[in-house]
């Protein structure tokens, strides 16, 4: 796992995790079955104590968040890593530093935050490229030099 900040989504799990949520939601998939294989994926990967696991949840609780509500499941999962303080101590474990573990402390309370409020929109559904129709060809036309004359 590789972190270069303390913001939430400084973290290469976490952009993994969002951007394939997103991807597979815009290609219609319904919320519950990206979570389901998200979760199922990563839960048979690693122990659940393992704070890789915080930044899947935290990835997952905003995509989820972003299209249509957050989950009840994966909201109580966020509260109690947050409130808990394991995030902090994982990243305590990875060295941060007492300034950068006030900042990330500061950061996990806005998300929950952001969280606990309802959106308000929800996020459109975006058409894959690869989806798109391609447009009807054009009859062959006979070509034209400048100069030519027609009737």
């Amino acid at each position: 796992m590789g972190c270069w900040g303390m913001g939430m989504a400084q973290s290469d799990e976490f952009c993994e995790i969002y951007d394939r949520f997103i991807e597979e939601y815009d290609e219609g998939k319904p919320l519950i079955d990206i979570k389901k294989d998200i979760l199922d994926e990563y839960l048979g990967q690693f122990d659940a104590d393992d704070g890789v696991l915080h930044d899947v949840y935290f990835a997952i609780g905003k995509a989820e968040w972003m299209c249509g509500g957050i989950s009840d499941e994966v909201l109580e999962k966020i509260i109690q890593i947050v409130n808990s303080g394991a995030n902090i101590e994982f990243y305590r474990e990875l060295e941060a530093t007492e300034k950068d573990l006030k900042q990330r402390k500061k950061n996990l309370d806005s998300f929950l935050e952001k969280l606990l409020t309802p959106r308000g929109t929800t996020r459109k559904r975006k058409t894959p490229v690869e989806k798109y129709v391609a447009p009807t060809p054009q009859p062959n036309l006979p070509e034209f030099t400048k100069g030519d004359f027609f009737a």
